[in-house]
């Protein structure tokens, strides 16, 4: 009797294991969206100094965080 028993056990046990997952097959939906990517400007300032008496400007690149130009006079 006990040997059914722990046969039936295997059985069972192995027929679980062998269960496929049905999380495996999930298929993930996105969403469509009909937006378009717009290209956007770079927004630049211009610095000025006075530098030995001489008027200067350089420009700056406020979107990269970078100088555009050296200093030239004004």
């Amino acid at each position: 009797m006990k040997k059914i028993m722990v046969l039936i056990m295997c059985l069972v046990m192995m027929a679980a294991i062998n269960m496929p997952t049905f999380a495996a097959y999930q298929t993930i939906q996105h969403e469509v969206t009909k937006e378009v990517a717009t290209p956007r400007a770079e927004v630049t300032q211009w610095m000025y100094r006075i530098y030995n008496g001489v008027h200067q400007k350089r420009l700056w690149s406020i979107t990269y965080g970078y100088w555009k130009t050296e200093w030239m006079p004004v």
